[in-house]
């Protein structure tokens, strides 16, 4: 019982930090709408459909999201985005006002000198891992020597070198492949990679 309450507590209060956030950026970042002068348009961002973002697709999905814009008088611009990359630089060339995206690139684009306030964790999710059913591998270190798909400055590429190091492996002693998601499935299963961290 406890664990069926907890998914909507924390999906309510995501949401609402959210909002909060939405409400803040409002102020300094977004744009006059020119069909309604008196209207704001907020630039949104979102790096693939990754599952830690969730909590703003229930929220979009519930029509949340729209109560949002009646309420405060802004529209949102909704964009999706396939690369880190092309994320990045639309929010560093002021086309996005927020952006949803992982710990990791947020810290790479602080690191850029872009101008950016973290408001908000939207979820934690664990790292993985992810191999073909053949594998012998069955630790961590069995992938020394091994090509590993990972998208390249993402949480995730962090996690597995961050794991390796722990281990005493440097990272001299593996291959990350950088492969987006939508491609590393297939790269898996092709046996073109040996492991996927994501």
């Amino acid at each position: 019982m406890t664990l069926k309450l907890k998914w909507p507590l924390l999906t309510l209060l995501s949401i609402g930090l959210l909002a909060a956030a939405f409400t803040i950026y409002r102020f300094g970042q977004s744009t006059p709408n020119l069909d309604h002068p008196r209207q704001t348009v907020i630039h949104l961002g979102t790096f693939s459909t990754a599952i830690d973002y969730s909590p703003f697709y229930v929220a979009k999905r519930q029509g949340w999201l729209d109560e949002i814009e009646r309420k405060h008088n802004v529209i949102f611009d909704y964009q999706d985005f396939e690369s880190l990359p092309a994320i990045n630089d639309a929010l560093a060339s002021k086309r996005l006002d927020i952006i949803l995206e992982a710990d990791t690139p947020a810290i790479i684009q602080q690191s850029s000198g872009n101008d950016l306030v973290a408001i908000a964790p939207l979820s934690a999710l664990s790292e993985d891992v992810v191999l073909p059913i053949s594998s012998a591998a069955t630790t961590l270190l069995d992938l020394k020597g091994k090509r590993i798909a990972a998208l390249l400055g993402t949480g995730f590429h962090y996690g597995l070198v961050s794991s390796f190091s722990r281990l005493g492996v440097s990272p001299n002693e593996y291959t990350v492949v950088n492969i987006a998601p939508a491609e590393a499935g297939a790269a898996l299963a092709g046996g073109t990679v040996d492991a996927w961290a994501v």
